[in-house]
């Protein structure tokens, strides 16, 4: 569990010191730990209610607008939720060009991500790939920098995976990209999602509470600063259209990797061949200006890391207490006693406890409206059902949004449930 501290305000930045209070006060209510079961219905949160004190006490200055961590516009935690739903769906010529900014930044950098592995796969270096690794950029560069702790034994080994890794070795701006990239497809994830997720507030039926507002809002603002400054970042690294290194010094380096001298000499040989390329990458990574963000963003990174990481084995609980997980293995001893009703209540209740962390995870607000559907009904599921299909890209009002696309199980439910009609129509007498 994340502790609310005054500790935790004092180790963040000056610039990031109102965000976090918001995000301290709003935010993170999971600390009074109370069960879905206790709330009046299954669509309560009592724990928001115990923030909204806190939240408005903190709430923006007037005309000022909100800013991300990087000082560009942002949503700003402290927005109230009305203010905030008022503003995605503002037709002020500012308020659409900062919205149309926040869409072209994940068009911008889905595009320089394609281009990216669009290259690799052409210079082979998808082949330092481990079997079974998914064909990514992130699992590539994961590859890369453990390989890179103690090269010797693959480039001796030979082959196309020598090959691949010895190019990169030798190459500083792939050095410096891997780090750069980190964690860019959670960075893209998290400001799709939370977008999706606040729309849908406005053209459909997802309802949030203020505390789960600020936590989206802070998560899409420390997304959109540190992609901002990625894609600033990415176009200084741009791949150039070989984006092999020179093949002399690499047959070099596999020559001496592969050599008949002892392993200390050719492991000091490997070492002193790609050290200029290293010291190059340092030199480079320094000015990047997703290094020059880190220290800002620091303190957030490691809360919304705190939130996920408490959110995740409550899920894997919730998933586990369903009576269909029994087709995969036994169920839990603390389990097998339950009935229906209450393992499916047990997994709604784990389900509420980790949406108070993390109300972005599709896993866990599908058990809440199956939960929910299962004990309440669809007045209670609907508005979890829909905030579901928006992190799953699906509008129930918008065919092209499904139409062709095979539906998962779940997604199934939940598109049928929005669908449904929460009364039946009446029957319409005939004749006149």
């Amino acid at each position: 569990m994340f502790v609310c501290s005054k500790q935790v305000v004092r180790r963040l930045p000056s610039c990031a010191a109102p965000l976090a209070h918001c995000v301290l006060a709003a935010v993170l209510c999971g600390e009074a730990s109370a069960r879905w079961g206790a709330a009046s219905s299954i669509g309560a949160t009592p724990l928001a209610s115990r923030a909204q004190p806190a939240a408005h006490a903190a709430q923006r200055v007037p005309d000022r607008e909100a800013l991300a961590p990087d000082g560009r516009r942002g949503l700003g935690a402290l927005t109230p939720l009305n203010d905030l739903l008022a503003l995605l769906r503002s037709n002020a010529e500012s308020d659409r060009a900062f919205r149309l900014e926040l869409d072209t930044l994940v068009s911008d950098l889905k595009l320089q991500l394609d281009q990216i592995r669009t290259a690799y796969e052409q210079a082979q270096l998808f082949e330092l790939a481990a079997p079974g690794d998914p064909r990514s950029l992130d699992a590539l560069h994961a590859r890369f920098e453990e390989l890179a702790e103690d090269p010797l034994p693959t480039l001796a080994a030979g082959g196309k995976r020598a090959a691949a890794l010895a190019h990169v070795l030798l190459d500083a701006r792939m050095r410096v990209r891997a780090r750069a990239l980190g964690d860019a497809e959670l960075e893209l994830a998290e400001l799709e999602n939370g977008l999706r997720a606040l729309r849908a507030a406005t053209d459909g039926f997802a309802t949030f509470t203020q505390a789960e507002t600020g936590n989206i809002a802070a998560r899409v603002d420390l997304a959109a600063s540190w992609l901002r400054a990625l894609r600033n970042d990415l176009a200084a690294l741009r791949v150039p259209s070989d984006a092999r290194a020179p093949s002399e010094q690499v047959a070099q380096l596999l020559a001496v990797a592969a050599a008949s001298e002892g392993e200390g000499v050719r492991r000091a040989n490997v070492e002193r061949l790609c050290e200029p390329q290293r010291k190059l990458a340092e030199l480079m990574g320094a000015s990047l200006f997703t290094t020059r963000l880190a220290p800002t963003v620091e303190s957030l990174v490691q809360w919304r890391a705190e939130l996920l990481r408490t959110a995740a084995p409550l899920i894997e609980r919730a998933e586990r207490a369903l009576p269909e997980a029994d087709r995969n293995a036994p169920p839990d001893a603390t389990l097998a006693g339950l009935s229906k009703s209450e393992r499916v209540r047990r997994s709604g209740q784990l389900a509420f406890e980790a949406l108070q962390h993390d109300p972005l995870d599709e896993r866990a607000v599908w058990l809440m409206a199956h939960a929910s559907e299962f004990h309440y009904g669809l007045l209670q599921s609907r508005p979890w059902y829909d905030r579901y299909l928006a992190l799953r890209r699906i509008r129930s009002h918008d065919h092209r949004s499904y139409q062709g696309r095979k539906l998962d199980p779940r997604e199934n439910e939940a598109l049928q449930a929005v669908q449904r009609q929460l009364l039946p129509d009446p029957q319409r007498p005939r004749g006149l």
